[in-house]
């Protein structure tokens, strides 16, 4: 249906491409965490089709990139999907405000909790602009 124009919003389409490996990368303001997805049965990676992770240390050039995105993508933190090529080039495939963190370092708690401090920061931050100091609320 997508192919055909059928669908009533945009697609993006990407190449299978059979040797590459994906890795996530939790952005969460100064805490970057990544982790391999990796899943021999599937060539879909995702940890819910049977999937594992394990922990990944970015390069300086995929941390640089991620950077990048989360500056062009204005998201106050992220889950940036990458896919490698065995020859080291790479490419986003995906960001998403949330996600899986089955694989990462960084414990769900922990998460919820640097999740919790960019929401309050950023509310801080609307209420100073907007001259609401010690409100608790947002007026439109």
């Amino acid at each position: 249906q997508a192919v055909l124009g059928v669908l009533r919003f945009p697609f993006v389409a990407q190449p299978f491409q059979e040797e590459c490996c994906d890795v996530r990368v939790v952005m969460l303001g100064d805490t970057v965490d990544a982790y391999q997805r990796h899943n021999p049965h599937n060539f879909r990676h995702n940890l819910h089709c049977g999937g594992t992770g394990s922990p990944w240390v970015l390069s300086a050039e995929q941390a640089e990139f991620c950077h990048k995105v989360m500056a062009r993508s204005g998201f106050p933190y992220a889950h940036i999907d990458l896919l490698l090529s065995p020859a080291g080039d790479f490419r986003l495939t995906e960001i998403n405000l949330r996600g899986g963190l089955r694989g990462a370092r960084i414990c769900q708690d922990d998460y919820d909790r640097a999740v919790e401090k960019i929401h309050a920061a950023l509310v801080a931050g609307q209420l100073q602009r907007h001259g609401r100091q010690g409100t608790t609320y947002l007026d439109p």
